[in-house]
C-alpha cells in the first residue's frame, strides 16, 4: 500500500513510516491544538462515527483475510473499540482533571497536583490476527491523551482488513481536514 501524508488533524496513517509525516505530527503537536478537551472530543466522536458507519465492511475484511465470521469480528474486536471510545467519551473530563495531592509540612503555604499532560506522538504498529482491535483501541488512548498518532496499518497478512482500516482511517483524516 503507498504511504499518505500526515495531516495538520493530528493523525497519519501510512504503510511505512516516512520521517516527513512524523515532523508534520510534531509541529501539529508543538502547536497545542491537541490539549484541549475540544479537540479530543471531536477525534473521539468521529472515529466513532466512522466505526459505525463501517461495521460491515471492517467485519468482511476479517472475513476475508482471517475467516472471523460476522459475530466473532464484531464482538472480538469491533465492539471493544466502540466501548472503549464510549468510555474514553464519558472519562474525558475526569481523566484531564488536576489530581491533588497532598503536601509536605516544609511546604504548607503551597499546595500540591499532579497533570496529566499529552507527549508527542505515539507510534502505532497493528497486528494481522486482530487487525481492527490492536490498530484502533491505541488509537482511542492516544486520542484521548491528547497525542498525535502514527497508524502503520497491518497489510501483509490481513490485506482486506488493511484495505478496510486505510479507508476508516483516511476517511478520519479528511473530516479532520474539512474543519481545519
Amino acid at each position: 500500500m503507498p504511504p499518505t501524508r500526515s495531516s495538520p488533524g493530528g493523525v497519519a496513517v501510512s504503510s511505512s513510516p516516512p520521517v516527513d509525516d512524523v515532523r508534520a505530527l510534531r509541529s501539529t503537536f508543538a502547536s497545542g491544538k491537541t490539549r484541549g478537551a475540544p479537540w479530543r472530543l471531536q477525534q473521539l466522536r468521529r472515529l466513532q462515527s466512522l466505526l459505525a458507519v463501517h461495521r460491515q465492511a471492517m467485519c468482511e475484511g476479517m472475513k476475508a483475510d482471517l475467516n472471523k465470521s460476522h459475530t466473532e469480528g464484531y464482538f472480538n474486536e469491533i465492539n471493544l473499540v466502540e466501548h472503549e471510545v464510549q468510555s474514553a467519551l464519558d472519562s474525558l473530563s475526569t481523566w484531564m482533571a488536576p489530581e491533588k495531592k497532598s503536601t509536605n509540612l516544609l511546604n504548607i503555604p503551597g499546595w500540591s497536583s499532579v497533570s496529566k499532560d499529552p507527549l508527542g506522538v505515539v507510534f502505532i504498529m497493528g497486528a494481522w490476527n486482530y487487525p481492527v482491535q490492536l490498530t484502533l483501541l491505541p488509537l482511542v488512548g492516544a486520542l484521548a491523551a491528547g497525542n498525535c498518532a502514527y497508524l502503520k496499518v497491518p497489510s501483509d497478512m490481513s490485506p482486506q482488513s488493511s484495505k478496510v482500516l486505510l479507508l476508516l482511517l483516511l476517511l478520519l483524516l479528511l473530516l479532520l481536514l474539512l474543519l481545519l
